[in-house]
């Protein structure tokens, strides 16, 4: 019981993991945008 539950909780982490890349790769995505949008005003 116990190993499932450690399974299932690094499931949970590297789940975790990859949505905090995620969020960090759009976040990053959209200042670049964001970035190119005001140089070109500029």
């Amino acid at each position: 019981m116990a190993r499932e539950a450690t399974m299932q909780d690094s499931r949970i982490k590297n789940m975790a993991h990859l949505a905090m890349i995620h969020f960090v790769l759009i976040m990053e995505n959209l200042a670049q945008k964001t970035a190119r949008r005001s140089s070109k005003q500029n």
